[in-house]
């Protein structure tokens, strides 16, 4: 007979006397997108779900990647719009980048530390202007980390067609954050022309539309009834654009 083992209770890693300090919402925020892209509201839900009930310690940090893994067919991604260098064009797990735009944009709201965040090549449009956070598995992550002193955890909530992400913990009493926008630097990325020999000569076609380059910085002030606590610089975001690209004929008479 085989013999029998003790089932031993593990030591909590969160113990219930800290778990009770979480009791109240210290911040949310909700981005929007179309139900009717099912791929990609498929991948939203799916990298959401893995943060749903993470815990942090003072002082710990959460990896986006850590915690969602690699994005893979196998692992339930789907096929859908992604940013690849300026371009819109397609990718296992298109969407997750709204994902951890809602978190980040939730943990700075919540002023929590933000060891490692980078903007998209191109501007999102379910956000500010430098208020996106992009990631690529082992290459590019979001890191979050727990400043304050009791633990939070974090709550993800989908429905079609929204995302909202909560910071749990304890509020500090009369704190309030802000973010605000810098001013906006702006330049064309020009024209690319293409000459098609298979195209008429003098007809002309838009193929790309292009879009300028941007440059935002984000700030973060934190008050505390009314007097202002911390004032910090978010970073710098450079949005490369793409040039606007034209194809134009160049097919001879004498070759009709």
């Amino acid at each position: 007979e085989p013999t029998p083992v003790p089932i031993i209770e593990g030591k909590k890693r969160v113990p219930d006397e800290e778990l009770a300090k979480v009791k109240e919402v210290v911040s949310e925020y909700t981005t929007r997108f179309s139900a009717g892209n099912r791929p990609r509201s498929s991948n939203i839900q799916l990298a959401a779900s893995f943060f749903n009930g993470q815990v942090l310690m003072p002082g710990e940090k959460l990896s986006y990647n850590d915690t969602v893994g690699r994005r893979t067919i196998k692992r339930g991604f789907k096929v859908a719009g992604v940013y690849i260098n300026g371009k819109h064009d397609t990718g296992v797990g298109g969407g997750i980048c709204q994902v951890s735009t809602t978190l980040y944009n939730a943990a700075l709201f919540a002023n929590l530390g933000i060891p490692q965040r980078q903007n998209h090549s191109l501007p999102v449009p379910y956000v500010p202007l430098g208020r996106d956070a992009t990631v690529d598995f082992g290459n590019i992550d979001l890191v979050l980390q727990n400043t304050m002193d009791a633990p939070i955890a974090v709550v993800s909530t989908y429905t079609p067609g929204a995302l909202t992400f909560r910071i749990l913990g304890q509020k500090v009493p009369g704190q309030q954050v802000t973010v605000s926008q810098g001013r906006v630097s702006t330049r064309t990325r020009g024209v690319r022309t293409v000459v098609d020999r298979n195209l008429a000569a003098g007809a002309r076609r838009v193929v790309e539309g292009g879009a300028p380059a941007r440059v935002v910085s984000a700030f973060r002030t934190v008050r505390v009834n009314g007097q202002v606590v911390k004032s910090e610089n978010l970073g710098t975001s450079y949005y490369g654009g793409s040039p606007r690209v034209v194809v134009v004929g160049a097919r001879s008479s004498s070759s009709l």
